[in-house]
């Protein structure tokens, strides 16, 4: 199995998951705190590496507040290896419903960030509600068989 494009400290997660379950042969259980869309993302390569991710969320629902409504162009291009269960692709999905930002402020600083230089096919910012990347990412997890919970706490 090849990880070719993603970031070298989530493809080193991944093998570590990978050669721990091939070691034990069993899966390995991990508890992933916060069901929002760093905790659903970081659940994903989890379910990739054969672990069994459990979410835990405090709320009960997805919130309808916006927290996390940017995803930047080295996210989208992790998210276009994985596929949304429909065919399609993740960043895919996301890319349909949300707005592309070419160049906006970042981190509070008091100039504009333009990524169209970059060596990607995504130079922009993916603006979305937060809701609507939790939905994507929770539809990506039931498509590959439930190997996750969200369970209130």
């Amino acid at each position: 199995m090849t990880f070719t494009g993603l970031p070298y400290s989530l493809t080193l997660i991944i093998l570590t998951f990978m050669e721990h379950a091939e070691r034990t042969d069993e899966a390995m259980d991990v508890i992933v705190a916060g069901g929002g869309p760093a905790g659903l993302l970081t659940a994903v390569p989890l379910d990739v590496a054969g672990a069994r991710a459990e979410v835990c969320e405090r709320g009960s629902e997805p919130t309808r507040q916006s927290r996390g409504t940017a995803m930047h162009p080295r996210t989208l291009e992790v998210l276009t290896m994985l596929g949304a269960g429909d065919g399609r692709r993740i960043s895919g999905v996301l890319l349909a419903q949300g707005r592309r930002v070419l160049d906006m402020h970042y981190a509070g600083l008091p100039d504009l960030l333009d990524r169209r230089g970059l060596d990607t096919p995504f130079p922009f910012t993916l603006t979305r509600p937060q809701w609507g990347t939790e939905h994507a990412f929770a539809v990506y997890l039931d498509a590959r068989g439930g190997g996750w919970a969200m369970e209130p706490r």
